[in-house]
C-alpha cells in the first residue's frame, strides 16, 4: 500500500507520467505477489515437515545463532570446508 501511495503521489506531483506510474504499480504488484507465493511455499514446506515427523520438529532459531562458513585450513589444521554454528 505504501509503495502504491508513493507512486500516486509522484504522479500527482508531475514527477512521473501516467505510463511510468502504471509500470511502477505493475512492478510493485508483481513483487508483492511473488512475496506472497514464497510465504505460502514456506508454510507448505513447514506443514510437510511436520507431517513427515508426526508433528515433532525442532527448528533452529537463526536469531539466536551465528553462522560461520569456513573454507581452507582451519584452527585444527585439517579443516578443508566447514560450517560452524555458535550461540550469540
Amino acid at each position: 500500500k505504501f509503495e502504491i501511495a508513493e507512486i500516486v503521489k509522484q504522479l500527482e506531483n508531475g514527477e512521473i507520467t501516467e505510463e511510468e506510474s502504471n509500470a511502477l504499480k505493475m512492478k510493485a504488484a508483481e513483487k508483492r505477489a511473488l512475496n506472497i507465493e514464497e510465504r505460502i511455499a514456506i508454510i507448505d514446506n513447514k506443514i510437510s515437515l511436520l507431517e513427515r515427523n508426526n508433528g515433532e520438529v525442532k527448528e533452529l532459531d537463526t536469531l539466536n545463532y551465528k553462522f560461520a562458513f569456513e573454507l581452507g585450513i582451519g584452527d585444527d589444521d585439517d579443516k578443508i570446508f566447514g560450517i560452524r554454528i555458535n550461540e550469540k
